[in-house]
């Protein structure tokens, strides 16, 4: 079984070597410690931010200051360092220590992923996995300083120190469209005649070059995939008028195959208009319902449109000259509004046509790059859904609290957390009766209160959001919160936080906002949401210059003052004013945006 447990958060992936039991005893000739990446290692050419390494005191004091980093094979000064610490923080008790730079550093192979120390080490132990035969491509190293030459040595394969790297995992950009073609290939499309194609007249163009006297069929179609709503969709794309003589129907949506003028179909179009004018018509089973006045294109001129049905009813069209969509064309926009047009129903198919009926003459027109955006009445950038950040999701389901998660501790009194037998009752999490008596659940792989060593979430751009309850009348709490935070405690105080609370501390009457800046200042604002003891869905915005507290859907505070500086995680907490103090949370969700 491998060793390594691959995290797969978008943005983000962790590499965890943690099967080791073997203590590494050092000696005064030792300076650090590591693994070699070597070829066919997963890290190899991955960009690495954190690392984290399972160390502890076996004896007296231990020196100096270590520095995790990444080393060459012949240097103790690291290529790349995530920081350093001081020697004399190290236990009696094996714990990880982690440093993070979230510049990150490339490894290439015969590189060190570890530890060198300035002073001296001889008491410091590393635990590590000793893995007999079978191999893995990582090669336990140590700095050995009093040869000839001090480098990196091996000491031993098969064998790896304990350790857990975050990795970046490269950005995959997601469109916001719900279809789109760039025409660089005709596959889906189906061709009728040979004057109109995808692909063939102009690389990457729909081309048409159509006689248009009462002539046969030149177009391409293809099915949509999905059926457009009747109420809202956007459709953008590049146009081309190349000067035909007579109009043409460059772009239209329609409710089945077949040639548009002569079809039974619903359809919306962009038409040609004799031919150096664009405009809305609209057919209902083949009948005309309503079009909209002219818009005036240059022979030859690049045009960006934007085609939208904005109501049941309405249909608009724009023509634009840049390609960002801000200025329009002379005449831009024109709209097309009737009551009929509420019929136009079952759109799915996208097609390119000459004109079939009228006076003589040709169709010449260019289109590409079409994006589509159902039910909506606007483009949704990329950049709006496409970088993908780390998202956290938790639904409290099981019998027993995650821990591979969650820590759960307490500094006065003691605590409980577990699951409902209910449904939906997600997790009970209370303190014992008594004056200050506390609780909190955060990330954290230390037992160490009021601290957080997992904090993966931005303070100025990210989004928390439970499902949460309190239990008991509001005066049994000194405090009850949800939220985000730099530190785990149950009384909503510390530095760096973005909470939701109760309590005759913050407010017995309604729910509360808070902020906590860096130095420890708060800024409370109450919701007027009145107290209760009901299951509610609450949201916090963490930006730039505020940050925003939503219930039940509803923006309810905006807190400009005291705002968090410094990445915080997921918190819940309480401290009792004398009775038990209880709540209940089933779910929790963060993001980065």
């Amino acid at each position: 079984m491998s060793l390594y447990d691959k995290l797969n958060k978008p943005n983000s992936g962790l590499s965890e070597i943690t099967a080791g039991t073997t203590d590494a005893n050092q000696n005064t000739n030792m300076k650090g410690f590591g693994n070699k990446i070597q070829a066919g290692d997963e890290l190899l050419g991955r960009k690495v931010t954190k690392l984290s390494l399972e160390l502890k005191n076996n004896g007296s004091a231990v020196g100096g200051t270590i520095t995790f980093g990444v080393f060459n094979t012949n240097s103790a000064t690291p290529v790349f360092t995530f920081g350093t610490f001081s020697a004399s923080e190290l236990t009696s008790s094996y714990q990880y220590f982690e440093e993070e730079n979230l510049t990150g550093h490339t490894l290439t192979a015969d590189q060190v992923l570890g530890f060198h120390a300035s002073g001296d080490i001889s008491n410091l132990q590393l635990r590590r996995y000793n893995g007999g035969t079978g191999g893995r491509p990582t090669v336990y190293a140590m700095y050995w300083a009093t040869s000839s030459s001090p480098n990196w040595q091996n000491a031993g394969d098969n064998q790896d120190a304990n350790m857990k790297v975050t990795y970046i995992i490269p950005s995959v950009k997601v469109s916001g469209a719900t279809f789109e073609d760039d025409y660089t290939s005709n596959t889906g499309w189906t061709q009728t005649g040979s004057k109109v194609t995808v692909n063939s007249g102009k690389s990457d163009w729909v081309d048409a070059n159509a006689p248009a006297t009462n002539d046969s069929l030149q177009q391409v179609i293809k099915s949509l995939g999905i059926t457009l709503s009747d109420t809202a969709w956007t459709a953008d794309f590049t146009y081309i008028n190349n000067g035909g003589t007579v109009g043409g129907y460059p772009f239209v949506f329609q409710s089945g195959t077949g040639n548009y003028d002569s079809a039974s179909n619903d359809a919306i179009t962009m038409s040609e208009d004799n031919p150096n004018k664009i405009k809305i018509n609209t057919k209902n089973g083949g009948t005309y319902v309503a079009g909209s006045s002219t818009i005036a294109v240059g022979s030859g001129t690049t045009y960006y449109i934007r085609l939208q049905r904005t109501s049941a009813t309405d249909i608009k069209l724009s023509a634009f000259t840049d390609s960002a969509r801000t200025t329009h064309a002379s005449g831009s926009p024109v709209t097309a509004s009737n009551a009929g047009i509420a019929n136009i129903t079952g759109l799915t198919y996208v097609q390119h046509q000459n004109q079939t009926s009228g006076g003589g003459g040709t169709t010449n027109f260019e289109i590409t790059d079409l994006k589509i955006y159902n039910n909506s009445t606007s483009a949704i950038p990329d950049s709006e859904v496409g970088i993908l950040r780390q998202r956290f999701v938790e639904t409290f389901s099981g019998d027993t609290l995650d821990t591979d998660r969650w820590k759960m501790l307490f500094s006065t009194g003691t605590s409980t957390a577990t699951m409902s037998d209910s449904i939906d009752g997600g997790l009970i999490v209370s303190t014992t009766a008594g004056a200050n008596h506390d609780v909190g659940v955060s990330f954290n792989t230390t037992t160490t209160w009021d601290s957080l060593n997992i904090r993966n979430f931005a303070h100025n751009s990210s989004v928390y959001i439970d499902v949460f309850k309190q239990n008991g009348v509001s005066s049994a709490h000194k405090v009850i919160v949800h939220g985000m935070g730099e530190r785990i405690r149950g009384d909503g105080a510390g530095n760096n936080a973005s909470l939701w609370g109760s309590g005759v501390n913050m407010n017995t009457n309604y729910f509360m906002s808070r902020t906590c800046a860096s130095n420890g200042s708060q800024s409370d604002t109450a919701s007027d949401v009145a107290y209760d003891q009901n299951w509610h869905s609450y949201k916090i915005e963490n930006k730039s210059s505020s940050v925003e507290y939503t219930l039940d859907g509803v923006l309810k505070t905006t807190i400009t003052t005291n705002l968090p500086a410094s990445r915080m995680a997921p918190l819940n907490g309480a401290q009792a004013n004398g009775s038990v103090s209880s709540y209940s949370i089933r779910y929790v969700e963060c993001y980065n945006t």
